[in-house]
């Protein structure tokens, strides 16, 4: 697979470009990457994605390599806000959300864990979804990310679940949060009985993953 225009260096997409707006911001919430099928999937069908469009810029960060507290409301210490209303964010957050501004694409690869996500991804949210990812801080209710799009990869252990369980997984990020920001066209990948896996199984969810991918990148 050629890949001279994409480096990776701890897990991250590293490719310059001139564009004002880039094409695809990746934020995976899993701390072993080696054993993630999710992570697997999604960054193979983006290396998929890139082969075919070798003009996309695409990052990836993942939450467990930056320091972020726990989000606690109105506590001493934890944020601050000046006399303009700019809120101070942590300050790997606060570069998260300084980069996430200028992709048109967001893409969140997480596990399943007990039916949710995991904190650390959870606690993102918390903090950005108040802080600097909503609205500007400037009186406008215009919110930052209502052009953008959003795609969700995931993945449990379990193969029983009904297809509304599914549903009630990610629902709190697909039909609350991101749509909050202002995402209106959001699509979604969860795949389930990870324990024993397939590498059939697998190369057939790379495949839907790649061809959803495609979809939401069409503006």
């Amino acid at each position: 697979m050629a890949q001279k225009k994409l480096k990776i260096t701890n897990d991250k997409f590293q490719i310059k470009n001139k564009r004002s707006m880039k094409d695809i911001y990746v934020v995976v919430a899993n701390p072993n990457l080696k054993e993630s099928i999710s992570y697997k999937i999604g960054v193979e069908a983006l290396r998929r994605i890139k082969k075919q469009k070798k003009n996309i810029e695409i990052k990836i960060i993942n939450l467990y390599d930056f320091k972020v507290p726990f989000y606690k409301t109105f506590s001493k210490g934890v944020y601050k806000i000046s006399k303009d209303q700019k809120v101070r964010l942590p300050k790997d957050l606060q570069k998260i959300v300084n980069e996430m501004r200028s992709y048109k694409i967001y893409v969140f690869i997480y596990p399943i864990w007990w039916s949710n996500m995991p904190a650390i991804l959870k606690n993102f949210f918390d903090w950005s979804v108040f802080f600097g990812m909503k609205y500007d801080f400037k009186g406008s209710k215009e919110p930052l990310h209502k052009n953008k799009r959003a795609f969700l990869i995931t993945a449990c252990g379990a193969d029983d679940y009904s297809q509304e369980e599914k549903e009630r997984m990610i629902e709190l990020i697909k039909l609350n949060i991101l749509p909050w920001w202002g995402i209106k066209k959001i699509d979604s990948l969860l795949i389930d009985g990870t324990y024993n896996i397939s590498e059939k199984r697998i190369k057939k969810y790379t495949k839907e993953c790649q061809g959803k991918l495609f979809k939401v990148m069409k503006f």
